[in-house]
């Protein structure tokens, strides 16, 4: 994941100090979250042509309880499987 912060020359110094705010409210969940949706959403595309339709499941994916559990205990593998088994009934 990359976030850029441009200040336009204005201030480098707010650069810093706004990206270090906002490394603190992104929790190690939220990149499980991203490589999660990365799986998932590869997996949609070889069987959900409709792009409308692979965000709804993709939405339903991150909306999870089961699966923010899992991403909380830093369990990504276990996420994947059940998002795998998931897709598997859609």
């Amino acid at each position: 994941m990359q976030i850029s912060i441009f200040t336009g020359g204005k201030s480098p110094l707010m650069s810093k100090e706004l990206r270090k705010k906002i490394e603190k409210v992104i929790k190690t969940e939220d990149i499980m979250q991203l490589q999660l949706q990365f799986f998932a959403r590869n997996i949609l595309k070889k069987y959900v042509y409709d792009q409308k339709i692979r965000k709804k499941y993709l939405y339903t994916i991150l909306k999870d309880e089961k699966i923010q559990t899992l991403l909380k205990e830093g369990k990504l593998e276990d996420a994947k499987v059940y998002v795998n088994e998931w897709i598997k009934t859609i």
